[in-house]
């Protein structure tokens, strides 16, 4: 009967230790690597410089306004709205 008393204080001392213990317990998580996002940009500036060269003024606006006329098909060729050019 002696001993079962003794064997009780010491499971409850025991066990008032092992609670009365202040462990951190957060959990984490922890990732390594990388990753690549691609998004559409709201808004995007094109400058193109086009120039002609021609002894007759009136045959230089000609080749501009050719030139720039088939930049602005290419453009919408590859998909810009014509309203965006």
């Amino acid at each position: 009967m002696k001993m079962n008393k003794i064997n009780t204080i010491v499971f409850c001392l025991f066990t008032t230790m092992l609670l009365a213990q202040n462990q951190d317990q957060t959990k984490a998580l922890e990732v390594i690597g990388s990753a690549k996002l691609a998004i559409t940009p709201d808004l995007g500036i094109l400058n193109i410089n086009i120039s002609n060269i021609d002894s007759l003024f009136s045959e230089s606006i000609s080749g501009l306004n050719f030139k720039s006329d088939a930049i602005n098909k290419q453009l919408v060729k590859i998909g810009f709205p014509k309203s965006a050019i």
